[in-house]
Parts: structure tokens; C-alpha cells; sequence
């Protein structure tokens, strides 16, 4: 579980969450570990709760880096690609539906 603080806008699958602190937590790390929620700070509300894809850590990304962030249009925010537990090795990267 992290806490990740986010000074602007920033985009998950459906849905776009404000500028604040956010819980990222694997729902299930007993059973595959490929569900990820994202709750307000304490826990109160969800914000998301999908399917990952575990990807590797680049040895070049600083391990204090706890997320990426993708490409966007001007005035969209920018979506989450990646959230890197900290400490770990493999990270859950988002899985958005393709547009048309």
C-alpha cells in the first residue's frame, strides 16, 4: 500500500480524480495480485478498482518513483500508467479500453 500525493488532475480507467492523496493498495495479493483500488486517503471512499498488468521496473526509473504518467491532449489530465509499490520490483500498470 501507498499513499500517493498528486498536485494536479490525473486520469485512471473511467474516471478522472482531483489534485489530493490517494491510497493504492493490491486487493487481492493472495490470490494473483492483478486487482488494484485506489481510496481517498483514509479509506472512505473508492475511487477505482480494476484489472492490472504487472510490468517490470526500468533500472533507469528512481525508486522512489511510485507512479507513471502517460502522454495527454492539452487540458486533459494526464492518465496513470503504471503504480510502482514502493520497494518492488514489478509494478501494475493500468489497463485503459482503446478508443475509437
Amino acid at each position: 500500500m501507498n499513499h500517493v500525493t498528486f498536485s494536479g488532475a490525473v486520469a485512471l480507467p473511467g474516471r478522472v480524480i482531483p489534485a489530493g492523496t490517494y491510497t493504492f493498495e493490491i486487493a487481492n495479493p493472495n490470490s494473483g495480485a492483478d486487482i488494484v483500488r485506489v481510496l481517498s486517503r483514509d479509506g472512505s471512499r473508492s475511487y477505482f478498482l480494476g484489472f492490472t498488468r504487472a510490468v517490470n521496473r526500468p533500472q533507469s526509473l528512481p525508486r522512489e518513483q511510485v507512479v507513471s504518467l502517460g502522454e495527454s491532449a492539452l487540458g486533459t489530465p494526464p492518465p496513470i500508467t503504471v503504480w510502482w509499490p514502493e520497494n518492488e520490483s514489478t509494478g501494475r500498470q493500468f489497463i485503459y479500453p482503446r478508443a475509437n
